[in-house]
Formats: structure tokens, C-alpha cells, sequence
């Protein structure tokens, strides 16, 4: 896993678990994310209060639920996390990242920033803007 202050601060970045995936995330879900407060000279007004758990989530739907248990691909991520009106993708459109790219794209990748757009989720998996032209975009 990429720890992003490690990297600012200059140590090594990747954390490294002796244990599969699966298993690793059930034991990161068990124990518990502790949330982290950037502090910055700017951030001088954070008060000190001791960490509550955010409200328990609705039971998930029947669409939800099936999604979770037989569902797979794009649909069930549908089902689970509905995606925004309109997509951030950028000014251009998917030739033009062909063309800087020089190959085209799976159909999944495009189906998926066609529904979600680009963006981060849950702050650690990152879908760069497809048509952007800065270099956080796809083609650079």
C-alpha cells in the first residue's frame, strides 16, 4: 500500500504486508482505518477530541445486496456506488488519447471513466482525467 506522507517526508512510501490481499483487507477493516488530520500552518483551529465512528450505513438494497453477492463487473459497481451525472473527463475525447498513447484502450477502462469519470476513491485508488492535458492526465 502507497503511504503518500512517507513519500512527502522521504522514506520509503510502500507499506508491505506478509499476508494476501483479501486477507489483508479484511485485517485493515477489522482493526480500523484511523482517520489522519493533516496539520499545516493553516490548520491551526483543529480542536482535540477524541475519534467517534461515523453512523451506521442503510442496509443495503436487494439490488445492492445481489450486486454484493452473484453480481460482477461494471453493473454490480453501479448497483453499489451510483456514479456522478456527468463524468469528469476532460476537453478532448478518446481518439485524441489514442493518438498520444498510440493504442487504443480496453473496452472496461473506457466503459467505466465513461460512467464515473476521473477521480479517487477513497483517497487511494486514483483514475487519472482521460482527456486531460496537464501531466496528473492519461497520455503524459
Amino acid at each position: 500500500m502507497h503511504c503518500q506522507d512517507d513519500e512527502n517526508a522521504g522514506r520509503d512510501p510502500w507499506r508491505r504486508f506478509t499476508t494476501p490481499l483479501v486477507p489483508t483487507l479484511a485485517r485493515l477493516v477489522a482493526d480500523g482505518m484511523r482517520p489522519v488530520a493533516a496539520r499545516s500552518g493553516r490548520q491551526t483551529d483543529l480542536e482535540r477530541t477524541p475519534w467517534t465512528p461515523p453512523p451506521r450505513r442503510p442496509e443495503p438494497t436487494a439490488q445492492q445486496r445481489a450486486a454484493l453477492t452473484t453480481g460482477s463487473g461494471l453493473e454490480a459497481l453501479i448497483a453499489l456506488v451510483p456514479p456522478p451525472e456527468t463524468p469528469a473527463l476532460g476537453k478532448h475525447d478518446w481518439d485524441w488519447v489514442y493518438e498520444r498513447l498510440g493504442t487504443r484502450l480496453p473496452g472496461e477502462y473506457i466503459r467505466l471513466m465513461e460512467r464515473f469519470g476521473a477521480g479517487s476513491w477513497c483517497g487511494w485508488l486514483r483514475f487519472n482525467l482521460p482527456f486531460g492535458e496537464d501531466q496528473y492526465a492519461l497520455a503524459p
